[in-house]
């Protein structure tokens, strides 16, 4: 049997920490690199505890990305975990903001910022993230983007 697509993953971790630990976080470093048959991407983080107690962190998270495609893109986030009890369950509940920069293989350049909340429990998690475009509006025009509309219209024509 072929396999159309091989995955490879290879992680770094340095002094990672199991979510509900008791010491101390430590900052880590992890490059991860996924091959794939039309995509192979390359992946580095760096996260950073800036303070810390017993049962919360605020930490600051820096990650760059590239493919083969030429495709770019940077992420600058700061984050705040706390440990806590709701409703009789233990888990962890965090609030984050990033600024992402991509950089495309047709060289156009994409700024947003991002923010979100989160619950990591022990039966469930719920991630909520909302995105706000930094970058301004630009036409784009596609060659012979006159010749597909018509091929989409009679298209859409002959299904009638």
């Amino acid at each position: 049997m072929l396999l159309r697509s091989f995955r490879f993953t290879f992680i770094l971790s340095l002094l990672s920490s199991p979510v509900f630990a008791a010491e101390e976080l430590q900052a880590r470093a992890e490059v991860n690199w996924r091959y794939g048959h039309e995509r192979s991407i390359t992946m580095t983080e760096f996260w950073v505890p800036f303070m810390q107690n017993d049962n919360s962190v605020l930490y600051g998270d820096l990650r760059m990305m590239g493919d083969n495609q030429d495709n770019r893109e940077g992420n600058l986030g700061l984050g705040y975990r706390k440990i806590t009890e709701f409703g009789g369950y233990k888990g962890i509940v965090g609030v984050h903001g990033w600024i992402d920069r991509r950089i495309t293989s047709r060289n156009s350049t994409f700024y947003q910022a991002t923010i979100g909340a989160e619950w990591l429990g022990e039966s469930f998690d719920i991630l909520a993230n909302g995105y706000i475009p930094l970058s301004s509006k630009r036409i784009i025009t596609v060659p012979n983007a006159a010749l597909l509309q018509r091929i989409v219209e009679f298209r859409v024509m002959l299904l009638i």
